[in-house]
Formats: C-alpha cells, structure tokens, sequence
C-alpha cells in the first residue's frame, strides 16, 4: 500500500491496526500557513523582469517559464513600451530585462540606448540581457557595446535561461 508523506507511522509501530495517524488539523492549517510564508518570502527574493517580446507565443511561453520558477514579469510588446514601462517603474523595481533584439517601434538595441540614458539611479546598473537567434560574435560585441549585459540565445534552453537569473539547473537556487 502506499503511504503519503503527510502521515506518520503510529508509535505502536508494525500490526498496531490503526496504522498510520493523522496530524491534528490545526497542524495542517499551521503547515499551509508556513509553507505560503515561505513562497512569498521566495518569491520576493527572485528578481522581478521586464520582459520586451514583440511575438506573442514567444511572449506567452517566456512568461510561463518565469511565472514556473516564481519569477515575477511585465511584458512590453516592442521596445518604445519596454522604455515607456522601465521609465514609469519606481526605481530598481526591474532587476532584469530579457530584450528581445529584433522588435518593432524600436529594436531592442535602441531601446537598451534609452534605457541606458536615463536620469534615475538604475538606469545603468539594471541587467539587461539580449535574446536573439543572432549569436554571432559581432552581434555579442555590439550588444555589449550599447550597454547590454549579455546573451541569450534563441530557441531558449530553460537551464541557462535559469542560470542567467541566478538560479541553477531546473530552478535550484545556486
């Protein structure tokens, strides 16, 4: 038969014919609370990321991604909105921006540019990191030129995504 973890073996041990017992209900509500506790206490310890990708599958799938880990994320459809959506945002309330490169309204070169310049404290210190299937080693010089922190390539590999966010392999906190 199988047992579920949330039950103990009875302290009379094998052939008692209670078999297993039951924690007290108030050790259930104490046990949720707790464990709410420490998702909210998870979750406000991961970053909170701006999220710029025009396609919206691409969009959908990053996003769930994120929201998978406990990551928290805003989605800007082109780059003129992820400025508009880091300009209006409270100081290092973004920690990251996932940009995708290639967007309409401004790509994701101009949009790190104007992130970049302006007039607010985090504004040069806030991580922004490139997605793109362009990969070549020029692409990575000019990213890094323009004010970007890095690279992710495009299709995205969901452990080195993690890795990049400060997470090891399938979400283990390194």
């Amino acid at each position: 038969p199988l047992r579920r973890p949330d039950r103990r073996p009875h302290p009379a041990g094998r052939g008692h014919r209670g078999g297993l017992s039951r924690p007290a209900p108030e050790d259930f509500a104490g046990a949720a609370v707790a464990d709410h506790a420490h998702q909210d206490q998870e979750r406000e310890k991961k970053p909170h990321i701006l999220v710029a990708e025009d396609n919206d599958l691409n969009a959908e799938i990053l996003m769930e991604i994120l929201d998978t880990f406990g990551f928290t994320a805003v989605r800007a459809s082109d780059g003129g909105e992820a400025v508009e959506l880091f300009e209006k945002s409270q100081p290092y309330e973004f920690d990251i921006i996932l940009m995708d490169v290639q967007m309409p309204v401004r790509n994701g070169y101009e949009a790190t540019k104007l992130i970049r310049r302006l007039n607010r404290p985090d504004a040069k210190t806030v991580i922004i990191y490139a997605c793109t299937a362009n990969t070549f080693r020029e692409d990575q010089v000019k990213a890094r030129e323009i004010g970007m922190d890095g690279f992710i390539a495009k299709p995205i590999d969901v452990n080195k995504l993690m890795q990049k966010l400060g997470l090891g392999k399938r979400g283990e906190k390194r």
